[in-house]
């Protein structure tokens, strides 16, 4: 198969701080790829550099002359007070027609393209942006945390697209169930390359699961070698008959370290201290013919529920539904437009937003 992207020995650094070195991997037609590695790892780096944002710092990029690459990025890349439509047809140069046709397999109708890309929910943006990519017909893409801010309908819908999608693609996810379900290989980064395993995520982990396992039962095996050897040493190093054979010894030691083989530094494990709390047996939160939105819009009316204490609960619902607008009023950050809602006394609130 004719290779679209060919990558040798790629490094990149920014203000002296290495990001990675070494990076060497091939993409050929019909290869769907997942990109995992730590945070800072260079991922979105990586991407840049594969798509012309950026350039390396030394290694070589060879990008097959027949190769369209499409990119999804993290970040907005619309201009200020332009349509959802206008952004489209400004990234694709392609006709109306075609532009609401593709639009529309994401469910973007009339009303969300006639509207400010920047007014957007933050999943329908990323609807928005992958339309705009598919648009130019990339036989490659590069797809930047794409299930970001999806609700489930439109996630399952990008699985099932990519899933029967003839190109190639690579996708930066720490979804592992998205990358399970729609890549059949990949790619780990560090800061001293990466490796590129022909099988999806939990075929990978388990592979370098046990061959973790294997180096290190390998370098234990030095070690108590090492340490029998040097026990003799130390015994006999001052003994004028045993002289010669102890520094034969050393020498076999220091050629038993160059054998080691060097593991990578494990991410440490996050700890996470959950304050105590007192446990209550009444409600915890009490909604009553709540109206929410922004302004004289109502984006939903009539939310009547409780939840009571130590209830979770999760907010399901497709974009733009008002999801977040309810956790934004629920904590203060915007007013209710009618009806009420109190917490049990002495709650307090915590709020992570998008």
């Amino acid at each position: 198969m004719p290779i679209l992207i060919q990558a040798s020995n790629l490094s990149k650094e920014y203000s002296g701080q290495k990001i990675f070195s070494g990076l060497s991997f091939a993409v050929s037609e019909k290869q769907k790829i997942g990109v995992i590695g730590r945070n800072g790892a260079g991922k979105s780096t990586l991407f840049k550099i594969l798509s012309g944002e950026e350039a390396s710092d030394s290694g070589e990029l060879i990008v097959n002359e027949e190769t369209n690459i499409g990119y999804l990025r993290q970040n907005d890349d619309w201009r200020e007070d332009e349509s959802a439509l206008a952004y489209l047809q400004r990234q694709s140069s392609r006709p109306e027609w075609r532009v609401r046709q593709l639009a529309s397999k994401f469910e973007l109708g009339r009303d969300k393209l006639a509207q400010e890309a920047s007014s957007l929910s933050g999943g329908w943006r990323m609807r928005l942006k992958l339309s705009g990519m598919l648009l130019k017909d990339p036989n490659i893409f590069l797809l930047d945390e794409p299930s970001n801010y999806l609700d489930l309908n439109t996630l399952l819908l990008l699985e099932k697209y990519l899933q029967a999608y003839r190109g190639s693609f690579m996708i930066i996810s720490h979804d592992r169930e998205f990358l399970k379900r729609t890549c059949k290989e990949t790619i780990e980064i560090s800061k001293n390359g990466c490796y590129h395993y022909p099988g999806d995520i939990e075929a990978y982990l388990a592979f370098k699961e046990k061959k973790l396992e294997t180096i290190i039962k390998a370098n234990e095996s030095l070690e108590r070698q090492q340490q029998h050897w040097q026990e003799f040493v130390d015994r006999f190093r001052s003994k004028d008959s045993k002289a010669k054979q102890a520094q034969a010894m050393i020498r076999k030691i220091n050629k038993l370290e160059t054998k080691r083989i060097s593991i990578e530094h494990q991410a440490g494990i996050t700890r996470i201290n959950m304050i105590p709390v007192a446990k209550r047996h009444n409600f915890a939160l009490k909604i009553n013919n709540l109206d929410i939105g922004y302004g004289d819009s109502t984006v939903v009316s009539d939310i009547d529920f409780d939840c009571r204490s130590g209830e979770k609960l999760v907010i399901l619902g497709l974009n733009g539904q008002g999801k977040t607008t309810l956790l934004k009023t629920l904590s203060g950050r915007i007013p209710a437009l009618n009806g009420s809602f109190r917490f049990a006394a002495a709650s307090r609130i915590a709020y992570h937003g998008q």
